[in-house]
This record gives C-alpha cells, structure tokens and sequence, in this order.
C-alpha cells in the first residue's frame, strides 16, 4: 500500500502500533510505532491495542508462539529473486558461460589462418610467375584473401561475445592504433570480461607481453620513417 493508504489504516485501528512494516530500503521489519513518519499517523485517544489477536473459532484455543510454526520466519523482509544470467554482474566468480570461444581456442583458429595465409601467398607467388601462371591465378587469390577474411571476422565476433561485448567493437578494426588494442584485448581478456572487469593471471602476462611486442614495434616504424 501506498504511505498515504497505510497513515490512513493506523488512524482506522486497523494497523496498531505493535504491527510490523517493511518496504524498499529497510534491511529489516519494523514496528510501526518505531518508524517515525507512521507513528506521527496515530490519531490521540484512540486505543491501540499492544499485540495483534488471532481470530479463533468458538471452542479452541488461540495458538501460542510455542505453537507455531518454526520453519519459516514470518516477518523476514523480501528478498529478490537471483536469476542465473550469462551478462550479470560477478559472472567471473559464478563460472557462468557466456558461449562464443574462449581465447585459447580463438588464438589456434588466428594461428591457422595464418599459416593457412602464407603457404597461400607463397603457392601464388610460385604459379604467378611461372609458365603454368595466368589470368585464373589472379582471380583465385583475391577469393582466398576474401574466404580467410570472412573466416577471421567470425571467429572474432565469437571472441567478443565471449568477452561480453557487442560485436559492433569489431569496426575498431579500420582504425589505427584502436585495432591493435582490439587485437590485444581479444587475446588477452578472459571470458565475461565487459561484464567483471577483472583480468586473470593469464590475460595480464599475454596483455604486457602484446603490448611491449606493439610499441616496439610503433617505436621501430616511427625511427625508420624520420631516418
């Protein structure tokens, strides 16, 4: 009920001071004549009773607290509900699964591409420019380059759902330097990672190392461009 409805009920008897309240905020029950804004609601000469009754039919009698029921609390506040949820809160410690793959698996499938890329390149190279070369060469390879892109792109949207992130964070990939932490943060960040915020061991060792291995490699770029 709303305060204006349960000020009304005191003033009607209907609530005494001895009733117990709860609502949003309050850790506990309480009695109503200990919560200052309800016990203001009591009108003056209107006896209040000093414990609630229970009705009894004729014949029986009224059950004790010695009587009733121990296995549950009556007056214990409302608790939420928790729901199992792969994106809440405190995921990382519950272990719950948050599908895609996880970095291990999504660091074979980039080293595959990879190797799966070079010998690619290199059978391209030697058929280009031998005598068996031609016009179909040059058509396969850009299909190649655009079947292994394709592939990439799925198992790195795979990777980011694992994380907890949306996969639009893909298109940091067309921007420079942002790419490179994208890159990093796929390797390195452990599953749920947007929802926890907490890096493992693991991640920390692969994130340092990656990212040393990045700037050396800015650095190095940089000192040959103004040499």
């Amino acid at each position: 009920v709303s305060l204006a409805e349960l000020k009304a009920l005191i003033q009607q008897s209907s609530v005494t001071d001895q009733s117990m309240v709860w609502s949003e905020g309050m850790e506990d029950w309480k009695i109503v004549s200990t919560v200052g804004v309800l016990a203001e609601a009591r009108t003056p000469g209107i006896p209040q009773p000093s414990e609630l009754v229970l009705p009894t039919a004729p014949g029986t009698v009224a059950p004790t607290a010695a009587a009733m029921p121990v296995e549950t609390n009556p007056y214990a506040p409302p608790t939420a509900v928790e729901t199992a949820h792969p994106n809440v809160s405190g995921a990382f410690d519950q272990g719950l699964e948050y599908g895609g793959i996880r970095r291990l698996a999504y660091l074979g499938r980039v080293i595959l591409l990879t190797v799966i890329l070079v010998v690619a390149v290199a059978v391209f190279f030697s058929v280009a420019f031998s005598s068996r070369g031609g016009a179909p060469t040059f058509i396969l390879m850009p299909i190649g380059m655009l079947i292994l892109l394709v592939l990439y792109i799925r198992f790195a949207l795979l990777r980011i759902r694992n994380i907890g992130s949306s996969g639009w964070w893909l298109l940091l990939m067309l921007v420079p330097v942002a790419s490179n932490v994208l890159a990093i943060a796929l390797l390195a960040c452990p599953e749920g990672f947007a929802d926890h915020k907490k890096m493992d061991t693991t991640g920390i060792i692969v994130a340092v190392i990656l990212g040393a291995l990045t700037a050396l490699s800015f650095l190095g770029n940089l000192a040959a461009a103004f040499a």
